[in-house]
Protein backbone atom coordinates (compact mmCIF):
# COMPACT_ATOMS: atom_id res chain seq x y z
CA UNK A 1 0.00 0.00 0.00
CA UNK A 2 0.95 3.42 -1.11
CA UNK A 3 0.41 5.98 2.00
CA UNK A 4 1.17 9.97 2.28
CA UNK A 5 1.51 11.43 5.63
CA UNK A 6 1.67 15.17 5.84
CA UNK A 7 1.03 17.58 8.64
CA UNK A 8 0.08 21.25 7.38
CA UNK A 9 -1.72 24.28 8.83
CA UNK A 10 -4.89 26.42 8.15
CA UNK A 11 -2.43 27.89 4.95
CA UNK A 12 -1.08 24.73 4.11
CA UNK A 13 2.39 24.90 5.25
CA UNK A 14 4.29 22.18 5.83
CA UNK A 15 7.86 23.88 6.59
CA UNK A 16 9.47 26.85 7.41
CA UNK A 17 13.29 27.51 6.88
CA UNK A 18 13.73 23.77 5.88
CA UNK A 19 12.08 22.75 9.60
CA UNK A 20 9.01 21.89 10.65
CA UNK A 21 7.03 25.33 12.35
CA UNK A 22 5.43 23.70 14.85
CA UNK A 23 6.26 20.72 17.60
CA UNK A 24 3.47 18.86 18.84
CA UNK A 25 4.40 15.07 20.41
CA UNK A 26 1.40 13.59 19.42
CA UNK A 27 2.09 14.35 15.62
CA UNK A 28 5.83 13.12 16.26
CA UNK A 29 4.25 9.85 18.05
CA UNK A 30 1.27 9.29 15.36
CA UNK A 31 4.22 9.99 12.64
CA UNK A 32 6.98 7.47 14.61
CA UNK A 33 3.90 4.62 15.05
CA UNK A 34 2.65 4.78 11.31
CA UNK A 35 5.91 4.67 9.56
CA UNK A 36 8.28 2.47 11.62
CA UNK A 37 9.45 -0.48 10.11
CA UNK A 38 7.93 0.93 6.70
CA UNK A 39 9.38 2.35 3.83
CA UNK A 40 9.66 6.19 4.30
CA UNK A 41 10.31 8.25 0.28
CA UNK A 42 11.30 11.57 0.58
CA UNK A 43 13.03 14.53 -1.06
CA UNK A 44 16.60 15.68 -0.89
CA UNK A 45 15.33 18.69 1.17
CA UNK A 46 13.53 16.86 3.57
CA UNK A 47 16.27 14.68 3.91
CA UNK A 48 18.38 17.36 4.84
CA UNK A 49 15.85 19.18 7.45
CA UNK A 50 15.80 15.70 10.02
CA UNK A 51 18.22 16.22 13.04
CA UNK A 52 20.93 14.44 12.67
CA UNK A 53 20.41 12.31 15.64
CA UNK A 54 17.69 10.84 13.47
CA UNK A 55 19.34 11.02 9.98
CA UNK A 56 18.39 7.99 8.76
CA UNK A 57 14.86 7.31 10.36
CA UNK A 58 15.72 4.90 12.88
CA UNK A 59 13.39 1.75 12.07
CA UNK A 60 12.77 2.43 8.60
CA UNK A 61 13.83 2.15 5.46
CA UNK A 62 14.80 5.66 4.01
CA UNK A 63 14.29 6.31 0.64
CA UNK A 64 15.73 10.05 -0.46
CA UNK A 65 14.49 11.13 -4.20
CA UNK A 66 17.03 13.59 -5.96
CA UNK A 67 18.47 14.69 -9.38
CA UNK A 68 20.81 16.26 -7.34
CA UNK A 69 25.14 14.99 -7.63
CA UNK A 70 25.30 12.51 -4.90
CA UNK A 71 28.06 14.39 -3.65
CA UNK A 72 26.09 15.25 -0.31
CA UNK A 73 25.66 11.82 0.28
CA UNK A 74 28.86 10.43 -0.15
CA UNK A 75 30.80 13.07 2.30
CA UNK A 76 27.74 12.23 5.04
CA UNK A 77 28.44 8.42 4.58
CA UNK A 78 31.86 8.42 3.49
CA UNK A 79 31.43 5.76 1.12
CA UNK A 80 31.56 6.59 -2.58
CA UNK A 81 32.12 2.96 -3.45
CA UNK A 82 28.39 1.86 -2.44
CA UNK A 83 27.23 3.78 -5.21
CA UNK A 84 25.56 1.44 -7.67
CA UNK A 85 24.39 2.48 -11.21
CA UNK A 86 21.30 4.29 -12.04
CA UNK A 87 20.25 4.08 -8.43
CA UNK A 88 23.03 4.97 -5.43
CA UNK A 89 22.92 2.21 -2.44
CA UNK A 90 24.68 3.58 0.77
CA UNK A 91 25.66 2.57 4.45
CA UNK A 92 23.75 2.45 6.51
CA UNK A 93 21.15 0.11 4.93
CA UNK A 94 18.20 1.17 6.13
CA UNK A 95 19.21 4.09 3.50
CA UNK A 96 18.37 4.40 -0.28
CA UNK A 97 18.74 6.87 -3.17
CA UNK A 98 16.90 7.34 -6.48
CA UNK A 99 16.82 9.46 -9.11
CA UNK A 100 13.19 9.11 -9.79
CA UNK A 101 9.71 7.94 -7.89
CA UNK A 102 9.02 5.01 -10.16
CA UNK A 103 12.27 3.55 -9.83
CA UNK A 104 11.73 3.98 -5.93
CA UNK A 105 8.42 2.25 -6.48
CA UNK A 106 9.54 -0.52 -8.15
CA UNK A 107 12.54 -1.65 -6.23
CA UNK A 108 9.86 -1.88 -2.98
CA UNK A 109 6.93 -3.05 -4.96
CA UNK A 110 4.80 -4.83 -2.38
CA UNK A 111 6.19 -2.93 0.67
CA UNK A 112 4.66 -0.73 2.39
CA UNK A 113 5.50 2.72 1.51
CA UNK A 114 5.23 6.23 3.03
CA UNK A 115 5.46 9.58 1.23
CA UNK A 116 7.08 11.72 3.72
CA UNK A 117 7.89 14.96 1.77
CA UNK A 118 8.44 17.11 0.60
CA UNK A 119 6.02 19.67 -1.32
CA UNK A 120 7.50 18.07 -4.74
CA UNK A 121 7.18 14.56 -3.61
CA UNK A 122 3.86 14.98 -2.42
CA UNK A 123 2.55 16.55 -5.87
CA UNK A 124 3.96 13.64 -7.68
CA UNK A 125 2.34 11.02 -5.37
CA UNK A 126 -0.99 12.79 -5.85
CA UNK A 127 -1.02 13.66 -8.96
CA UNK A 128 0.02 10.26 -10.28
CA UNK A 129 -2.93 8.58 -8.33
CA UNK A 130 -0.41 6.31 -6.25
CA UNK A 131 -1.82 7.63 -2.59
CA UNK A 132 -4.23 5.02 -1.17
CA UNK A 133 -4.43 6.03 2.49
CA UNK A 134 -3.69 9.80 3.28
CA UNK A 135 -2.89 10.31 7.03
CA UNK A 136 -3.28 14.41 7.28
CA UNK A 137 -2.51 16.27 10.60
CA UNK A 138 -4.56 19.28 10.01
CA UNK A 139 -2.47 21.99 12.34
CA UNK A 140 -4.93 24.95 13.82
CA UNK A 141 -3.45 28.44 12.91
CA UNK A 142 -1.16 30.10 10.69
CA UNK A 143 2.31 29.24 11.02
CA UNK A 144 3.84 31.43 8.11
CA UNK A 145 5.58 28.51 6.16
CA UNK A 146 7.66 29.22 3.14
CA UNK A 147 6.40 25.85 1.86
CA UNK A 148 3.19 24.70 1.23
CA UNK A 149 1.33 21.42 0.61
CA UNK A 150 0.21 21.53 -3.21
CA UNK A 151 -3.17 22.81 -2.36
CA UNK A 152 -4.88 21.60 -6.38
CA UNK A 153 -3.28 18.09 -5.32
CA UNK A 154 -4.55 18.14 -1.91
CA UNK A 155 -8.15 19.22 -3.66
CA UNK A 156 -8.38 16.52 -6.01
CA UNK A 157 -7.13 13.50 -3.35
CA UNK A 158 -10.26 14.80 -1.15
CA UNK A 159 -12.79 14.11 -4.58
CA UNK A 160 -11.82 10.66 -4.80
CA UNK A 161 -11.83 10.16 -0.58
CA UNK A 162 -14.36 7.11 0.29
CA UNK A 163 -13.66 7.26 3.64
CA UNK A 164 -12.28 9.18 6.56
CA UNK A 165 -11.23 8.65 10.09
CA UNK A 166 -10.59 10.98 12.80
CA UNK A 167 -7.45 9.54 14.81
CA UNK A 168 -7.45 11.88 17.60
CA UNK A 169 -8.22 15.79 17.56
CA UNK A 170 -6.91 18.57 20.66
CA UNK A 171 -6.97 22.48 20.52
CA UNK A 172 -3.59 22.69 17.99
CA UNK A 173 -4.09 19.77 15.88
CA UNK A 174 -6.49 16.98 14.22
CA UNK A 175 -4.95 14.10 12.96
CA UNK A 176 -7.60 12.37 10.04
CA UNK A 177 -7.05 9.49 7.83
CA UNK A 178 -8.28 9.95 4.38
CA UNK A 179 -8.83 6.85 2.38
CA UNK A 180 -9.10 6.68 -1.58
Amino acid sequence: MINLIVAFDDKYSIGKDNQIPWHFSEDLINFKKNTSGHVCIMGRATWLSLPDRFRPLPNRTNVVISKENFSYFEKTFGNSDSIQSSRCRFRPSNFNCFSDISSALDFYKGKEIFAIGGRNIFKEFISNNLVQKMIVTHVFGDYKGDVKFPKEEWNYFKSKVSKEVVVFENEKMKIVEYYA
